[in-house]
């Protein structure tokens, strides 16, 4: 106490922060998020209808307006010892529409049979207008010889692919 100042007490039930409805923008470039997975798995199919050989976790965006980037370094190996083609084929969705299709990867033997290949598919997807939204990218291969797996260089899963997703500011 001060002199005469009587003494007083502050009781408070909240505290709350500044309520305006401003917010800083980021730079145009900026990483606002980035996340990193590889996968351990290995699959394998003979059919040439797709499935799915990697989900990636569902990705809620920090910002509204950003730009979403997945990126992508897939192993794989296809075999095919009783004909020429070993070829495969490979799409990625996102949130169930088709953002990339390779129809046509791998080997053909013009020449005889028993054709394999060891690959390391890399590429990616970006996209924008998402406002916010969830975004889940599935990866898919099928193949158009006889086998294909992926996570494989020889027939194991001693090998490792590996995901990316990287939120942009814009």
């Amino acid at each position: 106490p001060h002199g005469d100042c009587p003494m007083s007490t502050l009781s408070v039930d909240t505290i709350q922060g500044k309520t305006t409805a401003g917010t800083v923008a980021m730079p145009s470039g900026y990483i606002i998020h980035y996340q990193s997975q590889v996968a351990s798995d290995m699959v394998s199919s003979s059919s040439s209808t797709f499935a799915t050989c990697f989900t990636y976790p569902t990705y809620t965006p920090k910002s509204t307006t950003s730009k979403i980037i997945h990126r992508f370094s897939l192993l794989f190996r296809g075999y095919n010892s009783s004909s020429h083609d070993a070829r495969g084929k490979l799409r990625v969705k996102k949130n169930g529409t088709i953002m990339l299709i390779d129809n046509e990867f791998g080997n053909y033997d013009y020449g005889g049979s028993g054709a394999w290949w060891r690959y390391t598919y890399s590429n990616g997807t970006e996209h924008t207008g998402h406002n916010g939204n969830d975004v889940t990218v599935i990866i898919e291969f099928a193949t158009q010889g006889n086998n294909i797996e992926f996570n494989s260089d020889d027939g194991s899963s001693n090998t490792k692919s590996f995901f990316e997703i990287i939120e942009i500011a814009q």
